[in-house]
């Protein structure tokens, strides 16, 4: 991060997990921490030269902070913990800190010492105590850590009424728990953003980042329309891949392969086979009665086999076969008539 500005009238939500800085930066904001790289400027000045009087009128008169330790008095009341800064500020009066004890639940607090209450109830008196001054801006880091949901909206109401009232901006830290008020104002928070990118990446970088955006959704675009090219290979009723049909044998032994026994299936055993409830129909193989001889030639090197050919019944086919003709002393087989051409499947 090389520049960050906070302009009054505007809130920020700092969101992060614990131990990634949140609080550190609202101590070097607040001014009881220096040891960071770089400079911090408040209203034109460099506040690394400011003086420790200087940092007390500073926060005296511009900024207050909620801190996340929350800095009580356990052996003072509620009352004495708020008076300590409103005696030196003189910001609000009696009626009006009864008035946020009232709203924020602990009025009948008041006289308790803080070390009896619950952490969520100390953080609501921490709250009021850092409302009793002037500031251009309010550093509250994880303030609603220990409260529910209702108690929470109450506080986001008094502390948007108070920036308000003064103009102030408005920091917060969170590890997830949220004050219920608008964060950065949008076209400040993509100014902002664009100024953490600009800083962190070069226009080399940005533009190979933005050509492996197009190359990545290339190659997610040619994949989804490959995917719906190919899948009708599959899933087409005349798909070759299609598992709707399964080709059985019976296991030939010696016997059979000396011409002892028969290795087809009876009539029965079909009968067997087509009450199966899975089956939709059964179709059995016609071996062919004559041979074929099928021949390839490399390199002058003739190569030939016998080809046995089965016959299945026409219902299993995709195409009619009054589309198909033999002709004694065609070449291949089946051949296709060429005045006959087949229809696309």
């Amino acid at each position: 991060m090389q520049e960050v500005t906070f302009r009054k009238g505007e809130y920020c939500l700092l969101e992060a997990a614990s131990g990634t800085g949140k609080t550190s930066l609202c101590h070097f904001l607040y001014g009881i921490r220096e040891d960071y790289a770089g400079g911090y400027s408040s209203t034109g000045a460099d506040c690394r030269g400011f003086s420790a009087a200087a940092w007390s009128g500073l926060r005296r008169r511009s900024l207050s902070m909620l801190f996340q330790d929350l800095r009580l008095f356990g052996e003072l009341t509620v009352a004495e913990n708020i008076g300590l800064k409103n005696e030196l500020t003189h910001f609000k009066t009696q009626e009006q800190i009864g008035r946020m004890l009232e709203a924020a639940g602990i009025a009948d607090k008041r006289d308790a010492p803080v070390e009896k209450l619950s952490f969520g109830q100390q953080q609501r008196v921490a709250f009021i105590r850092c409302m009793c001054q002037p500031f251009d801006f309010i550093l509250l880091d994880e303030p609603v850590s220990h409260l529910d949901a209702a108690n929470g909206e109450l506080l986001s109401g008094m502390l948007l009424e108070e920036a308000q009232a003064q103009g102030a901006g408005i920091v917060v830290t969170s590890v997830g728990s949220r004050l219920g008020f608008p964060t950065i104002k949008t076209p400040y928070a993509m100014t902002l953003l664009w100024k953490l990118l600009r800083s962190h990446l070069s226009v080399a970088q940005t533009v190979g980042f933005a050509l492996a955006g197009v190359v990545g959704m290339t190659i997610v675009l040619t994949s989804v329309q490959a995917y719906r090219d190919v899948m009708p290979v599959f899933d087409a009723p005349d798909s070759f891949m299609r598992g709707d049909y399964l080709v059985l044998s019976k296991r030939v032994g010696a016997l059979q392969t000396i011409g002892l026994g028969s290795s087809d299936f009876t009539p029965a055993e079909l009968e067997e086979l087509k009450g199966q409830p899975f089956v939709r129909d059964v179709g059995a193989f016609t071996p062919a009665d004559y041979r074929v001889k099928g021949t390839v030639g490399m390199g002058g090197v003739q190569l030939s086999t016998y080809l046995f050919f089965e016959a299945v019944p026409d219902r299993f086919l995709d195409v009619t076969s009054g589309k198909w003709k033999y002709e004694p002393g065609d070449g291949d087989i089946p051949h296709h008539h060429p005045a006959q051409l087949p229809e696309p499947l």
